[in-house]
């Protein structure tokens, strides 16, 4: 049709009855005529244009009932709307039609007003019907095809973490037996041309800065993986500090130095969302480097307080302190605040620890200065009600 109108399909056994639909639509409307059931169905089936089917319920033969079962049964005509016209005022039999999948139900004497109405009013229903499984459909279709790239660079993703991985993790091997090796021929020999002994220190150098590069790539994936596998639930704070007391207060007297713990009681029952173990990693991991870069007879603690909505843990010492410009860097890949601390690790990798905080909606901090010590805050948000 070049004009576009919609197609409706009056089946009636009474021709002046078909007639006069016709005449009463067609001002709008495309008009077909069918005189009983059998007619209906196989214009239904062959004109995939209809729109809308005027359905009288009396008919000799195949009845009306019987029209709309086989319609809402065929794949081709299920979805064209059926209104049926009938002299019938009887709501069994409407309530019967409508169970058939009729949409509507006019009764005699039909008022041309009436009739308009409601035709149009259906023809723009199902015209929204079918915009909206055309919708769905094209949505699925690209839901589909989204899912299916998901996949594809979740798996591309995976394969490149697992191979970095792997040649990080190989190339920490000769990395340490280079180190050594410098090392034993820099201790092993007591006089080193001044030439030789600048190589030497280069080549530790190097082979040091390549190591905390591997270690970067490390963290970065194994902080990548350990925030895709927290689960949060709600905690307090004193199950992140169980068995903290002892263990410091063992570490620290082992190495010469003095623990002090400090933990408001108000803060060790608030409520927070947590992952408990991974959140205890990072208390370790805090308390660990304190412990390793502070000089005995020194001073490292840890304090537990609240500030405004959220948990504070403190993890401070009186070792030698961090240069207030590599503060930030420190939480960084590939970071370190001094050559020499590639020798001594970083346990999980500041930048693991901020990762896992990140994931609990948290952040961690650094105060310090050369020669004054280390306060590393952590800053947890309360949970809600």
């Amino acid at each position: 049709m070049t004009d576009m109108r919609s197609v409706i399909l009056s089946v009636n056994d009474q021709p002046a009855r078909n007639h006069l639909l016709r005449a009463l639509l067609e001002p709008t409307y495309e008009v077909l005529l069918a005189g009983n059931g059998p007619s209906a169905l196989q214009m239904a089936a062959n004109s995939p244009q209809i729109d809308l089917i005027l359905l009288d319920v009396l008919m000799p033969g195949m009845n009306g009932y019987e029209v709309c079962e086989q319609l809402k049964t065929d794949l081709d005509t299920w979805d064209i709307p059926v209104i049926f016209l009938t002299a019938m005022i009887d709501e069994a039999a409407e309530a019967y039609g409508l169970g058939l999948g009729a949409v509507d139900f006019i009764t005699d004497p039909i008022h041309p007003s009436t009739l308009l109405a409601r035709v149009k009013t259906h023809l723009a229903l199902a015209k929204s019907r079918k915009t909206l499984v055309s919708r769905s459909l094209e949505l699925a279709d690209r839901n589909h095809s989204l899912e299916w790239t998901h996949q594809q660079l979740k798996e591309t993703l995976e394969s490149r973490m697992q191979l970095i991985n792997t040649v990080s993790h190989d190339l920490r091997s000769p990395l340490t037996s280079i180190s050594l090796c410098v090392g034993q021929i820099r201790e092993g020999t007591e006089v080193l041309p001044p030439k030789a002994a600048r190589i030497f220190e280069i080549l530790a150098q190097e082979a040091n800065r390549l190591n905390a590069m591997v270690t970067g790539v490390l963290d970065k994936n194994r902080a990548e993986s350990l925030a895709q596998r927290l689960t949060l639930t709600p905690s307090r704070p004193r199950q992140v500090l169980a068995n903290l007391e002892g263990t410091l207060l063992f570490k620290a007297e082992d190495r010469g130095l003095r623990a002090h713990l400090h933990f408001e009681p108000e803060s060790l029952d608030a409520q927070v969302m947590l992952d408990v173990s991974a959140l205890q990693q990072v208390l370790f991991n805090l308390v660990e480097n304190a412990l390793k870069f502070t000089d005995p007879p020194g001073d490292i603690g840890v304090r537990s307080t609240l500030q405004g909505p959220a948990w504070l843990l403190e993890v401070w010492d009186s070792g030698r302190g961090i240069p207030k410009a590599e503060c930030e860097r420190l939480f960084q890949t590939f970071e370190q605040s001094q050559q020499k601390d590639a020798q001594k690790g970083w346990g999980l990798g500041l930048f693991i620890c901020r990762a896992i905080l990140a994931a609990h909606g948290g952040r961690i901090e650094v105060d310090s200065d050369l020669g004054k010590g280390a306060i590393f805050r952590i800053f947890i948000p309360l949970a809600l009600g």
